[in-house]
Formats: C-alpha cells, structure tokens, sequence
C-alpha cells in the first residue's frame, strides 16, 4: 500500500501537469515504503543500508523500463535539410520511427542496414605508398638549412627510401644534419574548420648502427589565416609541442576549432601567412639525424576526439562521410513512389523479379549511428515530421522516476531478492522461493501493464469473419 498521494485534486485539475500523476508511486516513496515493510526485527532482512535499497531500486526500475512497463517516450522531429538528427540525451533504444502526414496519420518508416557512416576518411596525405614513404611523394615539399641540407636521399650506399634528415657513415658517424627551420610541407587539401584529424606518424634511425637526434614541430594550416599550432612557440600561454626525432610511432588527434586556446588567427606579419591546408613539420632546438618512415592524416568524421566525448562542432553536429553524403544526396529506390507495373517489375506475364520485400514501399528509410548519436534520413523526408518513439531507463531526471502501481509488488519483490542474493550464508532454498516470487509479481505487472480489454480483442476478432475475395 503506498502512501496518500500529495497532488490534490484542485491540483490535479488547474494544472495538467499532474494528469495521470496518480497511476504512479514517487521513487522516494519506493524507497520509504520497503524500509518500513520489509526491514526490521523478525523480518526476512533484519538490517540494510538505504544506499543498498536506492540502488537495487534504481536497477530495477532500470530493468523494468526496458521489459515490464516499457519507458517509452515520444520525440517529434521536423527533418532538416541535413537529413540528420541528434538524438535525446535519454535514448537507450528505439522502437518505432514514423513520419505523420497532414492527416495526422503515422506511416511507418523501416530502417536500412545498406550503408552507414563510417568514422575516418582514409590517408589525407595522398596514397598508401606516399603514406608510408617508401617512394618520395612528389607533391612534398622538402625545404634545406642554410648550409643546403635538406629532407632528401643522401646515403652513398643505398639505404632504402624515405624522406632522410641528415646522413651518417658506415661506422653510424654523423656526416650531414638538417638545420633548424627546415620544414617538410605535405599538402592536405581536405581539411576544413571544424573538422577532427588524427595525425599519426614514425620516425626511426637513420641506420641501425647510429644515433638519431633532433626535435621537431607539427603544425596544421587550414585556409588562409587559420592556424593550429602544436608547439612551435607559445601560444596563448601553451607550452611547446615537442616530438624527439627516432622515437618510433607517434600520434596526435588535432581538431580545427576556432575557440580553441590553440589556435591562431595569422596575420601578414606572421611569416607563415600564405601557407594553407596543409601539414609543415619543422625543425626546432637541435639538428636532426633520422628517417620520418611514414606519415598518415585521417579525419574522425564524428568529430570525436576520444570514445567517451561528444564534440558537437560549431556547424551544429558531426560532419558527413563520403557514404552519408551519397546517401543523403540520392533518393535509394525503395523510397521511389511506383506502382511496380512497368517493365523493371512486371518482365514476364505480370510477374514481379528482384523485389524485397523490405525495400517495397514508400516511406522512406533511416539509419542510427551509434558512435555519433546521431538519426539519418532518406532524402524524401525532407521537411516531413517524424515521430521517434524510444526506449528510455528511466533515470534521465527525477520526474522519470517513477513506477506504475501494477508494477509496485513486482518492484519490491526485486529490490528483496537482489539484497539478499548478494549476501553470505543465504540458504539457497529461501533464495530460489524469492525469485520465484519475484518471477511470479513480475508476471503478473506485465500482464496488468499489457492493457489488453476484452471488448476492444472481440471488436477486432469481429473482422475475422469478413470474406476477402481474390
């Protein structure tokens, strides 16, 4: 039995709010009500802490949301022209999306598993073999010290290829550096502000028997007065960004984000002013002996910097892969509103070839991207309100946490079996009566909860009888 319920009915009704509030049980009152009526001297738990009780409750509301009572929610959608949108903070998962024509009528929109939205874009720095520099990219620009060294083949024996800085004997003595200041260009014509690029690359000895040495500086330019700066001087009161020459395989995850404390605005007194999309690797505090093996850009298309950050960036969410843009940009054939009476579906005698059953029909396709959080569209929804209807846990906010009076005995027949399950020295007989007891109350919640009415199933069954001719 719960507790009188503090909404008055002046209250009910002067604020809709409140409508239905009644069906439900509070979460404090969940808590409340098993403390009195379960704990205690001569009960089956004599002692429990309420940090226990809150828990084993919050997980079984959790549960119940997803199999019992199914916390579902609705989200109304007018679909952008991107096609794309985010979805609620509370999503766990869905399970109907519709859009509603003028009518208000729902019309059912099924989800495709043909394409996706896949989370790099390849090597921006040009071809595999460029990548990992086993032939001299031709499009790289090699710059030289003052003393006319530069980022070139210098070996006289034939050390196997790659972008070389400096040159060493037999014996691994050091003959030639490369200066500070000298810089390696590669060009990435694919960047744009906003954008997330994972730059990964390798440096190693010049050969097995010398010693690298040097430091250097990675920057990426986008356009014309856009900078990210990794090191090279101090910017905004950052330190430098070092990389030691020789130190194998490194990585950095840079993001053009124009309120970054990294980023500078160049201006015409910046010697740097005319580069532009593109990488400049430079040398800084000492020469540099060694051999950059490999270097890879690849772009994030969720914008992500790691697994667990959700970058929404400023031109309002994760920018498009090559596959999305196809996607969106063409109208896919289930989405194509044809009567099938031509001779694509009707070759021979009327009969149908090569039709899914999936794909035959007219409202539309989507898809959900988990690693972007992201809902896509079909093009021809367009401008068209969709309904999401989701599955939530329940433990979004506190109004959320609530339970409906049908499921309140199932909800305490949970929270008495996990309290008493994870304790020591339990007799396993009392232990399988809980949980058949909890089986039983949780049974009995989903049929009350299933809503099911004889006169609406008879109503239905009525149509049965109609005779469907052929």
């Amino acid at each position: 039995m719960t507790r009188i319920n503090s909404i008055t009915s002046e209250t009910h009704y002067m604020s809709s709010q409140y409508a239905g509030y009644y069906q439900f049980v509070e979460f404090p009152e969940i808590i409340a009500n098993f403390m009195v009526a379960y704990v205690g001297e001569d009960k089956l738990i004599s002692k429990v802490s309420s940090v226990d009780v809150d828990f084993h409750a919050k997980r079984a509301i959790q549960e119940f949301s997803y199999d019992i009572y199914k916390s579902q929610n609705a989200l109304e959608i007018t679909v952008s022209p991107s096609l794309k949108e985010i979805l609620p903070q509370d999503y766990v998962n869905y399970t109907k999306v519709a859009w509603v024509d003028n009518a208000g009528i729902e019309h059912n929109i099924y989800p495709t598993g043909k394409t996706s939205n896949p989370q790099f874009k390849g090597n921006l720095t040009g071809s595999f073999d460029e990548g990992i520099l086993n032939v001299e990219p031709s499009d790289w620009t090699l710059g030289e010290d003052a003393g006319g060294d530069a980022f070139t083949w210098t070996n006289d024996w034939g050390y196997g290829g790659g972008i070389v800085g400096g040159d060493v004997n037999n014996s691994g003595g050091i003959r030639t550096t490369i200066g500070i200041g000298t810089t390696i260009k590669i060009p990435v014509p694919d960047i744009e502000m906003g954008g997330t690029y994972d730059l990964r690359w390798r440096t190693e000895k010049l050969t097995s028997n010398s010693s690298a040495q040097g430091k250097f500086t990675i920057r990426l330019f986008n356009e014309k007065g856009q900078r990210w700066t990794l090191g090279y001087s101090q910017i905004n009161g950052l330190p430098p960004s070092e990389y030691t020459v020789g130190a194998g395989e490194e990585s950095k995850a840079i993001r053009l984000w124009p309120r970054s404390e990294a980023y500078e605005e160049l201006t015409t007194t910046h010697a740097q002013y005319n580069e532009e999309k593109c990488i400049i690797i430079e040398v800084i505090t000492e020469e540099w002996i060694g051999v950059m093996e490999s270097f890879f850009v690849t772009r994030r298309t969720d914008d992500r910097v790691n697994e667990t950050e959700q970058n929404v960036n400023y031109i309002g969410g994760p920018n498009d892969s090559t596959t999305w843009s196809n996607y969106k940009s063409t109208t896919p054939a289930e989405n194509n509103n044809d009567d099938y009476e031509d001779d694509t579906y009707w070759p021979r005698d009327g009969q149908r070839y090569g039709l899914d059953p999936q794909h035959a029909q007219a409202n539309g396709s989507y898809y959900i991207d988990p690693h972007t959080h992201f809902i896509h569209f079909s093009s021809n929804l367009s401008g068209k309100t969709v309904i999401l209807k989701y599955i939530s846990d329940s433990m979004y906010s506190s109004h959320q946490m609530i339970v409906h009076k049908f499921a309140e005995e199932a909800i305490y027949k949970w929270i008495m079996y996990a309290i008493l399950s994870t304790r020591a020295n339990v007799p396993a007989r009392q232990l399988m009566m809980l949980k058949k007891e909890r089986r039983a109350a949780m049974r009995n919640a989903k049929l009350r909860l299933s809503n099911i009415k004889l006169e609406e199933i008879t109503q239905v069954l009525r149509g049965k009888s109609k005779q469907i001719k052929h």
